[in-house]
């Protein structure tokens, strides 16, 4: 089964709040969710995440200190669960709001509640521009998939990265300004977006590893061949 994204719910709360709950949500066992959550300070925490039947572990976080922060999560259900999902702040923190993209990965590595299926992420900002990109090490296979997580300090859409799939988009409509993007794509380690007006941005890039099938044929000790899973 190659390996695919898609979105599961996406919104946002602009009310001032330390606490954000998302729409609930139906987890399908063994299957890879990012959550991607971003807020805006001041000096926003470091925020985690719950859902009844989930651990919901961080795999990066990239903030400028003074106003925003941007967090993917990930879980791997051992079951069917449904849910909603709340981002909290750290020592009960006030944010003027929160966003929030959760994205469903299918054909990854299982295991490890998603340690095994992400392979590695990494983070990037810009204090003025009109792109971004994050850049991971070359891939260990081309049947693995970039997730790309981006925030922007604009109430402004964001273009996804050429060949990448836009999963969600959500864009503010008041003050503080923020908007955030999530993507998909196959075998590419420059995770990138765009936007109009130039400003701050950050992103996360992430590795998804796809899951290997079948096994691989190996020479026996006597020199014959046979199968062995992988």
């Amino acid at each position: 089964m190659a390996i695919t994204a898609a979105n599961k719910t996406s919104g946002k709360d602009e009310a001032d709040l330390s606490t954000y709950t998302t729409a609930s949500v139906a987890f399908v066992a063994n299957r890879l969710y990012l959550f991607t959550y971003g807020s805006h300070g001041p000096a926003p925490t470091v925020a985690t995440a719950n859902g009844t039947g989930l651990t919901i572990e961080q795999v990066n976080t990239v903030t400028n200190a003074s106003t925003k922060r941007l967090t993917v999560f990930r879980a791997l259900p051992g079951a069917d669960t449904t849910t909603t999902v709340n981002f909290v702040q750290s020592a009960s923190q006030v944010q003027s709001h929160g966003f929030w993209a959760i994205d469903e990965y299918q054909g990854m590595e299982p295991g490890a509640n998603g340690l095994t299926a992400v392979v590695q992420a990494a983070n990037n900002q810009t204090a003025g521009a009109t792109s971004l990109t994050v850049t991971l090490a070359a891939f260990g296979s081309v049947n693995n998939a970039a997730y790309g997580a981006f925030l922007r300090s604009e109430n402004e859409n964001m273009t996804e990265g050429a060949g990448f799939t836009a999963l969600a988009e959500v864009t503010g409509a008041s003050s503080p300004t923020t908007s955030i993007l999530t993507e998909n794509k196959l075998n590419d380690n420059t995770v990138d977006c765009s936007w109009a007006s130039s400003g701050a941005g950050f992103g996360i890039g992430i590795e998804v590893k796809a899951a290997v099938a079948g096994g691989e044929t190996v020479l026996d000790p006597f020199g014959m061949a046979g199968f062995f899973g992988a």
